[in-house]
């Protein structure tokens, strides 16, 4: 049995969607807008929400686009129950991120398919959300290694979804350069403590083990085959547009969009970080450190992009 969450504010509808559901042995919970809807989602958790558009105090597109805008529940399915041939509320349900659509008047065989298929789908997202919610928590325990990373990889992953947003990058896009932002250091887990924390410069040896966690960051990701692009990034975040980065030397056009933004946002939150070796830098060092790498270290045109619209 599957807990369904229903938002709509006709009663009429709402008593007919709880029927058809109740019918496929579901427990079904209701709510008569879409305020209501999303403070009973975020207690009740549930598999599959079912809203209608048209509502009072938020409409079924803004609880949508909520729902798929946090990262911890953007895998819940949406279904939105709309009218008849009702082209502009599919295309904007699309944009919210609406997983399928329901037309009024319900079939009531046609409405349980669907309902069944999204359940399936929701199935399948929770083992997704599972294997994610892993290598989160294992990129959280990289910065508890350290206690003055505070929470870079956040920070890293929001500058870097900002950064894909502003350059006008697909959701998909976006939401890899989120992932890959929040686990990018991920394999830092197998670099030792005193190396990690090391309050000064890294021997040639030690430098040599800390430049294997990209590799372990990869290896960790490869058995999850959805994330190819993002265990790419964490792979690569270290490379360099002249080629002198590691751990392959790629170049140029060598190196994805999404690893050249990524590796951007980590440069700046680095600098702008107290590290073992060094105090926090003003945002005024940082530009001027981050110039000398114009070119070689950072791709040119992202970096002027990313201080003209999202440094200014």
């Amino acid at each position: 049995m599957s807990k369904i969450l229903v938002v709509e504010d006709t009663k009429s509808i709402q008593m007919l969607v709880k029927m058809l559901l109740t019918d496929l042995g579901h427990d079904v919970i209701l709510a008569d807008n879409g305020q209501e809807g999303f403070e009973t989602f975020q207690s009740e958790k549930p598999d599959l929400v079912v809203s209608d558009v048209k509502m009072p105090v938020m409409d079924g597109f803004e609880l949508c686009k909520r729902i798929k805008d946090n990262p911890e529940t953007r895998l819940t399915p949406v279904v939105i129950i709309t009218a008849l041939d009702d082209d502009k509320s599919q295309i904007k349900g699309i944009e919210a991120g609406a997983d399928d659509f329901l037309t009024k008047p319900f079939n009531r065989n046609i409405f349980q398919a669907r309902i069944k298929t999204s359940l399936k789908i929701s199935e399948l997202n929770k083992k997704l959300d599972d294997s994610w919610s892993v290598l989160f928590s294992l990129a959280k325990a990289v910065e508890a290694k350290d206690d003055l990373t505070g929470k870079h990889t956040e920070r890293v992953a929001i500058l870097a979804r900002k950064f894909g947003k502003a350059l006008g990058l697909t959701d998909i896009q976006i939401e890899q350069l989120y992932i890959s932002g929040y686990i990018h250091d991920i394999g830092k887990i197998g670099i030792p403590d005193d190396i990690l924390s090391k309050p000064d410069k890294l021997t040639v040896e030690e430098y040599e083990i800390i430049k294997k966690h990209p590799s372990i960051g990869k290896d960790i990701c490869a058995p999850l085959h959805s994330m190819t692009d993002v265990a790419e990034v964490v792979y690569s975040h270290h490379e360099k547009c002249d080629g002198s980065g590691y751990p392959n030397g790629l170049s140029g056009k060598e190196i994805t969009l999404l690893t050249k933004i990524v590796t951007i946002c980590d440069i700046y939150d680095s600098l702008m970080m107290e590290r073992p070796y060094r105090k926090a830098m003003k945002i005024e060092e940082v530009k001027e450190v981050f110039t000398t790498m114009k070119g070689n270290h950072v791709d040119n045109e992202l970096y002027d992009f990313f201080w003209r619209k999202l440094m200014i």
